[in-house]
């Protein structure tokens, strides 16, 4: 028989949750020495009330999104995948500019957004915003930053924007012109043999 060092109590909050009082928590979730281990009080209160813990695949996954809840009936057993996809319902996941290794703010893949409208290459957007044209290929097919919708209004040149797209319109010009006025005469050896 396991033992538990203290009694586990709690208060009833807003929506039926109950918060652990008389344990710690850790990163919010209420925690507890047993047989000198310590375990999540969710699943020791799990495990007294319905036998084993679910498979080792398995979490526990709380239906309030309250890590420390130890309601047993907010609690619901699922796979890694669930609980994934219940962060991703409940906006938990972080995207965008909240990613660890974004290099663009929201308002920079608006503005790319809005000159991939107009025309302008994957390559010089890349150059100028300092990423590589594979990532600007991402925005434009939805692939990354799929969460920034455009909407009419937002379709515009102005400000900083405008001055980008008149770069590389002008670019874009001079690279014509110096191809029209430049002819190349390529003249082949023959080869002996």
């Amino acid at each position: 028989m396991s033992r538990i060092t203290k009694e586990v109590t709690f208060v009833v909050v807003k929506g039926g949750c109950h918060r652990c009082t008389s344990h710690a928590c850790c990163r919010d979730r209420p925690r507890c020495m047993e047989n000198g281990k310590v375990k999540l009080i969710s699943r020791l209160l799990w495990e007294r009330q319905y036998g084993s813990y679910p498979p080792r695949e398995s979490v526990l996954r709380h239906s309030c999104d309250n890590p420390w809840c130890i309601n047993l009936d907010h609690l619901l057993i699922g796979s890694a995948a669930d609980n994934v996809q219940d962060a991703v319902d409940r906006g938990r996941m972080a995207k965008g500019e909240r990613a660890g290794p974004s290099l663009l703010s929201d308002d920079q893949v608006k503005g790319i957004k809005i000159l991939l409208e107009f025309g302008v290459s994957c390559y010089f957007l890349g150059r100028k915003y300092g990423v590589t044209p594979g990532a600007i290929q991402a925005i434009a097919n939805g692939t990354n930053w799929k969460h920034l919708v455009l909407r009419n209004k937002d379709v515009r040149l102005v400000g900083e924007l405008k001055s980008l797209y008149d770069e590389y319109l002008s670019n874009k010009r001079s690279r014509v012109s110096y191809r029209k006025k430049t002819t190349f005469s390529r003249t082949f050896p023959s080869r002996k043999f």
